[in-house]
């Protein structure tokens, strides 16, 4: 006489989020707060690079005072859109930072979304190399 077959086990995570990319969103958010995510983000980066990009979060925040794992995508969609005497390089540095300081939060599970991934950056023309000819050619 035959077993009778048993049912497939049920897993405790669908198959679906089994890849690494996907254990983040299942994760507990530890609560930290802004200025120790800030921290964390810029620790052992050079040091010009702590103070532009600090400046630039400092700019974002002084705009949106909701703290960052508070953030919705129309925040920063108001902020990339904001009256700024900005140039556009400028703007796509700053936009380019919160994004990668938004990313970090969530990798790290500090942060249950990443909303910076939808947003868009400004396009502008590759013209360093120009620049650069011009500058050149002045000197």
């Amino acid at each position: 006489m035959q077993k009778p077959r048993r049912p497939p086990r049920r897993r405790f995570f669908p198959r679906s989020a089994r890849s690494r990319s996907n254990y983040t969103q299942l994760m507990p958010v530890t609560p930290v707060d802004d200025d120790k995510l800030i921290a964390l983000w810029l620790h052992g980066r050079p040091a010009s690079t702590q103070s532009t990009y600090g400046a630039d979060v400092a700019r974002f925040r002084r705009f949106c005072d909701r703290p960052f794992p508070m953030l919705r995508l129309l925040d920063l969609q108001e902020f990339k859109d904001s009256p700024a005497a900005l140039k556009p390089r400028t703007q796509g540095r700053i936009l380019s930072a919160l994004k990668s300081l938004l990313a970090f939060g969530h990798k790290t599970g500090l942060s249950f979304f990443n909303i910076g991934a939808e947003l868009s950056l400004p396009k502008f023309k590759d013209d360093l190399a120009e620049r650069i000819m011009e500058e050149h050619a002045r000197s």
